[in-house]
């Protein structure tokens, strides 16, 4: 997961809009719009149990304790914790689903199995 800057969008928070951002995000209150990870490697978005997405993911390796709606797309390494719930379409390198998480959706590998 990447490193460099830490950015927070703290319990209570609430954006409406895009939200876009290089290093490391925790999104700890809700986005309802898009989230999109900038620059040559995946940005990291950290999401916390009380954390939500109602919206589009880009660009980014992923781990999530928290609840996203909508589309994930052109994700590096994505781990959905337990407690998790991710509904939509999950487009990724790899994936870690733990024991707990929910995935209601469509989930694309980005690369053909055995590449």
């Amino acid at each position: 997961m990447s490193s460099g800057p830490t950015s927070l969008i703290g319990r209570g928070t609430r954006i409406e809009g895009s939200v876009r951002f290089s290093g490391v995000l925790r999104v700890e209150g809700s986005v309802h719009g898009e989230v999109r990870g900038e620059g040559e490697a995946h940005a990291t978005l950290a999401l916390g149990p009380e954390g939500n997405i109602v919206g589009s993911v880009a660009g980014v390796d992923l781990r999530s304790e928290g609840m996203i709606d909508g589309v994930v797309s052109d994700a590096g390494k994505v781990e959905l914790l337990p407690d998790s719930r991710t509904s939509g379409e999950l487009s990724y390198d790899s994936l870690d689903v733990r024991r707990g998480a929910v995935v209601d959706g469509m989930l694309r590998p980005r690369r053909p199995p055995g590449d």
